[in-house]
């Protein structure tokens, strides 16, 4: 019994990390990153915010921008004070959209900010302590690269493997995007010379359809740009991931179940054992009658650990995604193959379902009670068993 109520812990301990897991990757999901490297001007980023109302899988768009490489690191300093290394970003209003940045004080940059090119900063709450001893410091003052800032906001650091999946690295600070005026100038990223600017777009997709619009929106966020785009679907990068931690997870909660299982099924054979042994010295009226309060609590443990095991695989079923791309070489040459799995990749991941909350209590509650009949005949198949042939035996001898 304790290995069983241990395996139920290591289940409700793996179903809750998975979902806390999921939950974290979900700013990620729908989501395409196109890069490029150079200059942007605001009449250009009006062409990109405009582009969502001409392409109707596009929900938004958001921009960030930071020089490359060791060029992007610089330090901030207030009073005699360092924060030490810090990544310098330049971002818009939209930003916080696609990484859900958890404000401790103050607010986000705002795209008046932008428009009055205000000298704004963002900063992550153990470098608010570190320079002010708290993070609450809206309105003080800091030097970033030579160049004086107010602090707006103060923001918890984030998951550090969600930086990774978004490019945005840990230590970051957040200042207003900085468009340069015309096209043919090149803005200067405060206190960095020497390489271009590094912009990213992130863009927002309707569920399910980053993979199939990821060339045409590439082209033509390019063309509104002038810029040629590289893109990173980072949709796929996140559906990957998750299906790696639901097949992680769903292997430990099988072990349990198995654990579970094993002694469920030693419980219910002794049960029918014990029924078997009274039906050949009774009626099997007699039998009911005395057994009522066992059958009842069996039934309901059937039903109970049914509802539980569905439900259980309803919350952590993973996604079946096969990605070709992931496809070992000597598979990819057969292209029959290869088609078929695109095919079928494509096609999962296209299914638009629109039903009503409704319609989809009633789907949920007729497959629960389907997977119920089914394990109750499965369970009283054997007992059908010995009623049958104990009524047959009798019949035959009343016969004789």
């Amino acid at each position: 019994m304790k290995k069983i109520a241990f395996m139920a812990i290591v289940i409700i301990v793996c179903i809750i990390t998975a979902q806390n897991l999921e939950q974290k990757l979900d700013s990620c999901r729908n989501v395409l990153l196109m890069e490029f490297e150079g200059s942007v001007t605001h009449d250009s980023l009006k062409a990109l915010y405009s582009y969502p109302e001409e392409n109707q899988f596009i929900e938004g768009i958001g921009v960030y921008s930071n020089k490359p490489g060791r060029n992007n690191y610089s330090s901030l300093q207030s009073s005699g004070r360092s924060s030490g290394q810090v990544s310098v970003y330049q971002v818009d209003q939209y930003f916080p959209d696609f990484l859900h940045i958890a404000m401790r004080d103050g607010r986000f940059i705002w795209n008046r900010d932008i428009e009055d090119k205000k000298s704004y900063i963002v900063i992550e709450k153990d470098m608010a302590v570190q320079l002010f001893n708290t993070y609450k410091c809206s309105g003080r003052k800091l030097t970033l690269m030579g160049k004086e800032y107010t602090v707006i906001g103060v923001y918890d650091k984030s998951n550090s493997f969600i930086d990774s999946m978004s490019a945005v690295e840990e230590n970051a600070v957040y200042i207003p995007l900085q468009p340069s005026e015309e096209k043919a100038s090149e803005p200067q990223f405060p206190g960095f010379s020497g390489t271009e600017n590094r912009y990213v777009l992130l863009v927002k997709t309707v569920d399910n359809t980053a993979m199939i619009i990821e060339r045409t929106v590439r082209e033509e966020m390019g063309k509104l740009i002038g810029k040629d785009l590289n893109s990173q679907n980072l949709d796929k990068s996140v559906r990957l991931a998750v299906q790696s931690i639901r097949i992680a997870y769903l292997l430990m909660a099988l072990i349990g179940i198995l654990y579970f299982g094993r002694w469920v099924v030693i419980k219910y054979r002794d049960f029918f054992r014990t029924l078997r042994d009274e039906y050949r010295s009774s009626y099997f009226k007699q039998l009911i009658l005395s057994q009522k309060i066992s059958l009842i609590l069996c039934f309901f443990a059937t039903v109970s650990i049914a509802a539980a095991v569905y439900f259980i695989y309803r919350i952590i079923r993973f996604e079946f995604l096969l990605d070709p791309a992931v496809i070992p070489a000597r598979l990819v040459d057969t292209e029959n193959v290869r088609n078929t799995l695109m095919g079928y990749y494509i096609g999962q991941n296209t299914k638009l379902s629109v039903i009503s909350y409704q319609n989809s209590l009633v789907e949920q509650i007729s497959n629960l009670f389907v997977w119920i009949s089914v394990l109750l005949v499965l369970l009283f198949w054997k007992l059908a068993g010995y009623v049958n042939n104990r009524i047959k035996s009798r019949r035959n001898a009343d016969v004789v």
